[in-house]
């Protein structure tokens, strides 16, 4: 039962924060009525998929989607919604109208900006219920956790924690960006999710229009 409730945890750890071998993607598309439409779109590495069926846990099941609609909500999303794209993928997708008392999602002076940094994304860790809190703490992001550690380390601790064929997703990973202006200008960015892990101080995101 132990086995089961900690693969159960590394679940909705990779579901959450994109441990896969095939490109998870963030599409993000600005309103002329200020609101920003947010994709999240999740495929599972072979490793993690692998993995998963062996225990015979399901990497997209209803309940699992649920818990993630919720959690939109509960951040100030509304119209969410979180499908399954296939065995081994999901989409979520909702709205938010960005205000001041957040930093990471901003409108201004005709720009769409997002901003990822250690210190936002510890207190989005902090706002989380308890019981993804310590799904966080097991990851040991250092990004969440605050402490410091290379590239080469971090993928060390995953090749430790959970294998080395999920350590090796993880260096081949990326985090494909996509922003988009109302009048459908759009620009990409590719960020390595090693480095999104260990990020250390903040990396900006901007489509101007």
């Amino acid at each position: 039962m132990k086995k089961i409730k900690y693969l159960y945890s590394l679940v909705y750890l990779l579901v959450l924060f994109a441990i896969t071998s095939c490109a998870p993607s963030i599409y993000i598309k600005s309103r002329a009525d200020n609101r920003v439409d947010v994709e999240v779109s999740i495929k599972a590495g072979k490793a993690l998929k692998n993995l998963l069926d062996t225990y015979g846990i399901p990497f997209n099941d209803s309940e699992t989607l649920s818990k993630i609609k919720e959690g939109m909500k509960d951040n100030t999303f509304y119209n969410v919604k979180a499908n399954a794209t296939g065995d081994d993928s999901f989409k979520v997708l909702g709205t938010v109208l960005p205000v001041s008392t957040q930093k990471v999602l901003l409108r201004k002076e005709r720009q769409l900006i997002l901003n990822l940094s250690p210190q936002e994304m510890q207190n989005f860790a902090k706002s989380l219920p308890e019981e993804f809190q310590e799904y966080l703490a097991m990851l040991a992001a250092p990004v969440f956790t605050g402490e410091p550690m290379s590239k080469e380390e971090y993928i060390s601790l995953i090749s430790v924690f959970y294998g080395q064929d999920l350590a090796e997703d993880l260096k081949k990973a990326n985090l494909n960006i996509t922003l988009e202006s109302p009048e459908g200008k759009k620009k990409t960015f590719k960020l390595p999710l090693v480095e999104f892990f260990t990020l250390t101080e903040e990396k900006t995101f901007t489509i101007e229009y």
